[in-house]
């Protein structure tokens, strides 16, 4: 028996989702999802986790739960909480709780409120050696100060109103509207604090005890009033004195567009400068160096009709306006770097990149060019924490096998293992092993994956198998998911093979652009091809197969079912259906129409790649996911699809979960996910009675 054999048991299993080293690399402040005091909601909080070997401390209990962990530069950490402020009751709230900020002292105890704007607070960010912090607060347009805002909220909410009014830009984001709000930079200032060390001992319990504790709000200066939507997803970062802040800005493009810029913004003036911005680039995730003169940043190419744009880390004088001319980093560097993080010396960037099924963390050198790969494992490494005295570097370390566990990375000897740090998941124990698989694809192309065997399997034991399909597109099987976990399969029999075709990372350029705008053509035979690889071994039951994907890998379950009726049965969870209708209600219809454009126009791509034009060649069954409030592949895709099988008689079930998104979140109905998919697959695949699920 493993954690994967019953499904309470794996949705309890702790997930450790972010990492922030301390000033003096003593400890992280880790992020830990866990099913909350609710069984039926997950919720976070902070834990410590120390760079040697003492077992980790929870250090905030709130049952309202904590996020966004930052420190300042006495040791001071702040968070995020929607917990009640200390004292008294407020009756007759105008609004639901938003997330403060709070603080925790650098000697442990109790935290408590510095600011709470009425919007709440999103997103934060503080200086490396000030005692001042940046974060994202929603504010109502033509308000100024929080009073204004309090007001704005209180008679709309008094007035039963809760339209939005859009002018430009996006309408919604992934899960949620955008708007009638719109996020602000504010700036705040902490006083220093006594750093005694009490060694994780005093935590905060999460407590509302004594009104003085509140006293005194932080004053908020408001950095960026009525900027509009320019702020949206936005990161930013202060200079290491807290002078100034660099952020993402968003401007407008041709055609519905958006274009992320860098600027600059003085915290005493609020004069607001650009840094970098060029068309069709987008400049996200800036960090400025431990001496203050540089800022790195992740440059991403926006896709065309004939290509897929390119993505590489740049750097830039802070001192620099919008002439001047950003330095690639790694020219000539065939993978996409998705996070970057200085060296304490400013004189190297420590990144991460997809290569060939892994996530590695590389080096670059800003003086030679010259890039390194740190690690050599089969990993994914993200949440990069490089210690203060540059000897060592602390990171959140995946694999298909584990699940992100925080490790200590000897910079010295980078051959040697990581040495994984006590955290709160602690190991888990997997049902079965991993081994690599590839495939020749008909252009001669190699096509690789992963193969998810159980326990148990062989020439003698055969095992049915399912075919995993990634969303993205553009993005690699190389580390764990909580969402699509292979070893739920595992646990009950079946072997998961994940492969990476085309449009994948980690292979370089010339392999994504193998299925751009084509989804239908080389993503498939790819998928076909090692999937004929997978189903040759001696342990597998080449009878027994199903096909499982969600996002993009809905797409291929879609396309697949109108393509072949190899597959036993066929999961679609969010799942592209009728390419026209999907790419005009998306939440962001400009991206897409860049690769496939516009279906008025140009609909050859859409003819050629709709799932929705092969539904008569569908006789595979399909089980349909959707969420309602999923923004990115609407729900609409679902509900045509269903109406379409079901129209044509088709052998079709649609799991529909009305208060969830692209996915699914909740811990109920994650079991009730899995539980119809293993019913589903059990009665398609392995020949069973249809056994509907108890809660459904």
């Amino acid at each position: 028996m493993t954690r994967f054999s019953e499904l309470t048991d794996y949705v309890a299993i702790p997930a450790v989702t972010s990492l922030r080293l301390s000033p003096d690399g003593a400890w992280l402040a880790a992020t830990v999802q866990s099913v909350g005091p609710e069984p039926s909601k997950f919720g976070t909080s902070i834990w410590r986790i120390d760079t040697g070997a003492a077992p980790a401390s929870r250090l905030t209990r709130s049952a309202e739960g904590e996020s966004a962990p930052e420190f300042l530069a006495d040791g001071s950490l702040l968070f995020l909480s929607k917990r009640p402020e200390p004292g008294p009751k407020q009756e007759g709230a105008a609004e639901p709780a938003k997330s403060a900020l709070w603080l925790l002292p650098p000697a442990g105890g109790e935290a408590r409120r510095v600011a709470a704007p009425p919007g709440g607070v999103s997103s934060l960010a503080a200086a490396r050696v000030a005692q001042r912090y940046l974060a994202a607060a929603a504010a109502f347009p033509g308000t100024s100060g929080a009073d204004e805002d309090a007001a704005r909220r209180k008679a709309r909410t008094e007035a039963g109103v809760s339209a939005i009014l859009h002018e430009a830009g996006m309408v919604r984001y992934w899960d949620h509207d955008l708007g009638p709000d719109s996020l602000r930079l504010v700036s705040g200032q902490a006083a220093a604090q006594s750093s005694v060390d009490a060694g994780g001992a005093g935590v905060d319990a999460g407590g509302t005890d004594g009104a003085g504790e509140n006293a005194g709000l932080a004053e908020l200066r408001d950095l960026t009033p009525d900027c509009g939507r320019a702020l949206d997803e936005q990161a930013f970062c202060l200079s290491p004195d807290g002078s100034v802040a660099v952020t993402g800005w968003l401007v407008p493009e041709p055609a519905g567009g958006l274009r992320a810029e860098l600027v600059v913004i003085d915290l005493e003036t609020s004069e607001r400068r650009t840094l970098l911005g060029a068309p069709g680039t987008d400049y996200s995730d800036p960090a400025i160096s431990p001496d203050g003169w540089l800022v790195v940043a992740i440059s991403g190419e926006h896709d065309t009709y004939d290509r897929p744009g390119d993505v590489t880390i740049v750097s830039v004088p802070l001192d620099g306006d919008r002439d001047a001319i950003a330095r690639d980093l790694i020219p000539g560097f065939d993978r996409q770097p998705l996070s970057a993080a200085w060296a304490p010396d400013s004189q190297s960037v420590y990144f991460t990149a997809d290569d060939n099924g892994r996530r590695p963390i590389f080096a670059v050198r800003l003086g030679t060019g010259e890039v390194t790969r740190i690690t050599q494992d089969n990993a994914a490494y993200e949440s990069l924490c490089p210690a203060p005295d540059g000897r060592a570097l602390y990171a959140l370390r995946a694999s298909i096998s584990e699940p992100p566990t925080p490790v200590r990375i000897d910079l010295s000897q980078p051959e040697t293992d990581p040495v994984r740090l006590q955290s709160p998941g602690g190991p888990v124990e997997v049902p079965g092993r991993v081994e690599e698989v590839s495939a020749t694809a008909a252009d001669g192309t190699t096509v690789r994956g992963w193969l998810v065997l159980p326990d148990g399997a062989s020439a003698e034991s055969k095992v049915p198998l399912l075919l995993f399909v990634h969303g993205g597109p553009v993005m690699s099987w190389n580390s764990w998911s909580w969402r699509w976990n292979p070893w739920l399969m595992a646990a009950r029999g079946y072997c998961v093979l994940l492969p990476d075709p085309a449009l994948s990372t980690g292979y370089g350029q010339a392999f994504i652009a193998r299925g751009h705008g084509t989804w239908g053509d080389r993503p498939y035979t790819d998928l076909m091809a090692i999937t004929d690889v997978a189903a040759a071994r001696p342990e597998i039951d080449r009878d027994r197969t199903a096909m499982m994907g969600g996002s993009f890998g809905g797409y291929m379950a879609n396309w697949i079912a109108g393509h072949t009726d190899r597959f036993g049965a066929i999961v679609s969870h969010a799942g592209l259906w009728a390419l026209d209708q999907m790419f005009g209600t998306t939440d962001n219809p400009a991206f897409w129409r860049r690769i496939f454009g516009h279906p008025a126009t140009q609909p050859e791509r859409y003819l050629a790649n709709s799932p929705h034009l092969h539904a008569d060649s569908i006789t595979t069954p399909i089980l349909i996911i959707h969420g309602d409030r999923d923004y990115r592949v609407p729900v609409g895709e679902a509900l045509r699809m269903y109406a379409d099988l079901s129209g044509r008689g088709k052998r079709a079930r649609f799991l529909y979960f009305p208060d969830e998104n692209h996915w699914i979140l909740k811990p109920g109905d994650i079991r009730v996910w899995y539980e119809t998919v293993f019913a589903f697959l059990a009665e398609n695949v392995l020949g069973e009675a249809w056994r509907r699920p108890d809660l459904l």
